[in-house]
């Protein structure tokens, strides 16, 4: 069976006040933001769902909600939910070995569905939300988040000064970079850069990135991608501790407007799995390990299931100390 990994990354949601001829940035300077509880927003779906209006035009397709994944854990206040982005255009054919493509005939209410799960920690007013490429991306997914608000705004009568929009935010952990410089193991190191000529973040003349700067000033080049891993036959082979630290120091004394960007893949110990941590980017990230056999998806309800108990086991600690507000 081929393996698949699945990617959860995790989101605040704030609200932005939506003020004619004024950008984000200066809605925000003149009013602030808030944060978005969804908990009131599915629970009206859930009891409303044949009669709420749930499926929006996006683009050249349409976004939906899946009436039959919403579910609740009343215990740990984590709700479990669907969207699908259904498409028509670019329609895959069907074909056998040797034989001829055929055709999906879709009927014009009949769409091809790509699909994200999402599940919402609202003790935090946290999300964690499936990576799919060909599904609805965090742009789509707050235009209709925004709409699903608006039309809950509206069935209760509620208003507002101004109306908001939903606007997702990654959750950074600034604790990673600590947990990079403390990994037993090093498998790899990823370093990106453009512009590496002028590149405040290689100009230390005696440091391995210096090093690479002047390989890539003799080849005349600006730009440049290295990698360096241990190969894959022993789980417990690192690359050189000392080096790779020193290497991950200077990262962390350069301004961060001038850091190149780095991605270092660790293991904490001989138990732990193998992590990959963007430095530039520290997002709040886990992944799941799925068997898939052929011809087979895979169920929502499975990935809910799945991921709720990575959350509570290893990571809602991680979303306390970061987000901080508990809502019983």
């Amino acid at each position: 069976m081929a393996k698949k990994t699945v990617l959860f990354n995790y989101f605040e949601a704030n609200l932005i006040p939506v003020i004619p001829e004024m950008t984000d940035e200066e809605a925000i300077a003149a009013h602030g933001t808030a944060k978005w509880d969804m908990h009131e927003l599915i629970e009206l779906i859930m009891l409303h769902r044949h009669t709420f209006p749930l499926a929006v035009a996006i683009g050249d397709g349409h976004c939906d909600f899946e009436l039959d994944s919403c579910s609740h854990d009343t215990t740990a206040n984590i709700y479990g939910f669907q969207l699908s982005r259904l498409g028509n255009y670019n329609i895959p054919s069907i074909k056998r070995l040797g034989g001829i493509p055929e055709n999906i005939d879709l009927d014009d209410d009949e769409f091809i569905g790509y699909f994200n799960s999402f599940l919402y920690d609202a003790s935090f007013q946290s999300f964690m939300i499936q990576s799919n490429k060909y599904g609805l991306s965090i742009k789509q997914i707050e235009h209709y988040l925004t709409l699903l608000r608006f039309a809950h705004n509206n069935q209760m009568s509620v208003t507002e000064t101004y109306p908001c929009k939903v606007s997702l935010a990654l959750i950074a952990d600034p604790a990673k970079f600590q947990r990079a410089m403390n990994a037993r193991y090093y498998r790899q190191i990823a370093i990106r850069s453009s512009n590496v000529i002028e590149d405040a973040a290689l100009s230390n003349e005696n440091s391995t990135l210096s090093d690479v700067r002047r390989s890539l000033l003799r080849l005349t080049g600006v730009n440049i991608k290295l990698e360096v891993s241990v190969g894959s036959g022993n789980p417990t082979a690192s690359l050189n501790e000392n080096e790779l630290r020193s290497i991950l120091h200077q990262f962390g004394e350069l301004p961060e407007t001038e850091r190149p960007k780095i991605e270092v893949t660790i293991k904490e110990d001989d138990e732990s799995n193998v992590e990959v941590i963007n430095l530039v980017e520290p997002r709040l990230c886990d992944t799941i390990r799925v068997e898939m056999e052929p011809r087979k998806s895979i169920g929502h309800e499975f990935l809910y299931t799945e991921m709720k108990k990575l959350y509570l086991d290893n990571r809602r600690s991680d979303i306390a100390r970061i987000l901080g507000d508990f809502t019983p």
